[in-house]
């Protein structure tokens, strides 16, 4: 495994905590809409993805699904267990396909009460985790469709970054929470103005990230996130 190529997280522990995570590792190829966690459920594995990305989500009374945050290479999904919980407090969807390295909770557990270091940095990713909350509600509050798909767009290219590769649709108004009749006409401006651009008749690609920058609401602001995502390269 080479570390440059791996999860944030893993990468940037310190030699001695990475080395020893290391072992209790697999990487796992992880396929679009596969349920991960299911909220109230007992948390088998901890996350930590390379090239896919995760959509957690809580379910409302009414039965509307509500998208709460994404994970990709910058972090891990099992925040819960850092916290102490045992169960999920909300159900963890597949948004986009790709490999994912996972450890065990047993296992996880060991490492996180071993190594202090480890600790440190992953209540770090907690605090970045309520931030990214406490913005995403607000912006699901207080700003249009669209200028809440291109922030959701932004989010995804800085957690699959370097690449710029396709994605579904389908994902995308999962993660920003709009239905399809309302993100179609949506992303067919976007595409009308060369911000992205249809892949095939299913996924799309980003075209012009910095007018995409531009068409963002101000809830894309890097400088306020504490905790430092690799900034898209291409």
């Amino acid at each position: 495994m080479r570390i440059s190529e791996t999860n944030e997280i893993i990468s940037a522990l310190p030699q001695r905590e990475r080395n020893a995570l290391l072992p209790h590792l697999e990487t796992v190829s992880l396929r679009e809409s596969t349920v991960l966690n299911l909220a109230g459920e007992r948390i088998d594995h901890v996350y930590f993805p390379t090239a896919s990305l995760i959509s957690s989500m809580i379910q409302m009374q009414c039965g509307t699904i509500v998208p709460i945050a994404i994970t990709g290479r910058e972090g891990m999904l099992g925040v819960d267990l850092v916290l102490g919980a045992k169960k999920a407090t909300s159900t963890a969807t597949v948004a986009i396909s790709g490999d994912c390295l996972r450890i065990t909770v047993e296992a996880f557990g060991d490492q996180f009460e071993r190594h202090p270091a480890l600790r440190v940095f992953l209540f770090r990713y907690v605090s970045y985790i309520r931030a990214q909350l406490e913005r995403t509600s607000a912006c699901n509050l207080m700003h249009s469709p669209e200028t809440r798909v291109c922030r959701w767009l932004l989010l995804i290219s800085d957690r699959l970054c370097p690449q710029n590769p396709p994605f579904s649709a389908a994902a995308v108004g999962l993660l920003a929470g709009i239905a399809e009749p309302e993100l179609a006409p949506v992303l067919q401006r976007l595409e009308s103005e060369g911000i992205i651009s249809p892949e095939n008749s299913e996924s799309i690609r980003i075209g012009d990230r910095d007018a995409l920058r531009t068409a963002a609401c101000g809830c894309y602001d890097r400088r306020a996130e504490p905790f430092v995502l690799p900034r898209a390269q291409w």
